[in-house]
């Protein structure tokens, strides 16, 4: 999903809560 992907590139702190969902 490269739209979710870029969310999580335009916020730091969105990008580690989609690296704990992902981790999950």
């Amino acid at each position: 999903m490269p739209t979710f992907t870029h969310i999580c590139s335009l916020n730091y702190f969105v990008f580690i809560r989609c690296v704990i969902s992902y981790r999950l």
